[in-house]
C-alpha cells in the first residue's frame, strides 16, 4: 500500500468511533429507505466536511439515479 493510502487508512481508523456516532444512524436506516431524505443528508454531511475544512459540491442526484438505488420517489 502506497504511503498515502495508508495515511488516508490510518486517519480514518483513528477516527472510527466519531465517524460510527455520526454516521451510524444513517447507515442503519439505509436499506430501509433508501433515497429519501437524500438532500437533507447529502446537506449535513456536506456541512460536517467543510467544518473540518474540506471544500465540497453536492450534486442533484437524478430521479432514474435513486431508482436504480430503490429509492421509493414519492410525488
Amino acid at each position: 500500500m502506497d504511503k498515502r493510502k495508508e495515511s488516508v487508512f490510518s486517519y480514518i481508523e483513528s477516527r472510527r468511533d466519531e465517524m460510527l456516532i455520526f454516521c451510524g444512524p444513517w447507515f442503519a436506516s439505509t436499506p430501509r429507505s433508501a433515497g429519501r431524505n437524500y438532500d437533507t443528508i447529502c446537506e449535513v454531511l456536506a456541512e460536517k466536511l467543510r467544518s473540518l475544512g474540506c471544500e465540497v459540491q453536492v450534486h442533484k442526484a437524478t430521479e432514474k439515479y435513486l431508482k436504480l438505488q430503490g429509492a421509493e420517489i414519492m410525488g
